[in-house]
């Protein structure tokens, strides 16, 4: 008789939490803050509306999106959409639009609009000057220079692993043939 094996259960996408005194509702797989509710109980309403109906998650997106207003309002849409917990590697948020420059970039840190922390290894990251505030970056000296630096899984979404990382020496031909524990006919 064939086992069945169990799918590891996928955690809530939306919770409700409390911070600073506020209750918030928090989409967990993106790292940020939906909405905030006066009562705990309001909170929890709005985590089982979002849940139940993907129409009411699209609005609280656009409505969070409106909400982003002043001179980086466009910088914060882009780490909120394609960044983890409002933080996006400045390779990665250089490259999304080519109306951004390091020149921009570097005014809006210089305004204390965004913040610039860095990996341990040096990769820098833009995020908000919020989320600097939360990840409690710790102070790195190299050389002469002190940056401040977060872990890399605090800034940064886990990546999957390409379907060919069961079998590494697959060519790039036979890597689009990868199919579950079979890699390429091998």
């Amino acid at each position: 008789m064939p086992r069945r094996r169990t799918q590891p259960q996928r955690p809530d996408r939306y919770a409700a939490a409390e911070h600073d005194g506020r209750h918030q509702v928090v989409d967990q797989l993106h790292g940020y803050t939906l909405g905030s509710h006066p009562t705990a109980t309001a909170a929890e309403d709005a985590v089982r509306e979002l849940t139940a109906n993907p129409t009411a998650a699209i609005e609280a997106v656009e409505d969070l999106d409106a909400a982003q207003t002043g001179p980086a309002a466009t910088e914060r849409r882009i780490l909120r959409r394609y960044g983890y917990a409002w933080s996006l590697r400045q390779d990665e948020m250089l490259s999304l639009r080519g109306e951004f420059s390091q020149d921009r970039l570097e005014t809006l840190i210089t305004g204390g609009h965004l913040a610039m922390v860095f990996s341990p290894a040096g990769q820098p990251y833009y995020t908000t000057p919020e989320r600097y505030t939360q990840l409690s970056p710790r102070w790195i000296r190299d050389g002469s220079e002190s940056f401040p630096a977060a872990d890399v899984a605090r800034l940064e979404r886990p990546r999957p692993a390409p379907p060919w990382s069961c079998c590494p020496r697959a060519s790039a031909t036979s890597r689009a043939s990868c199919t579950g524990s079979r890699c390429g006919g091998a």
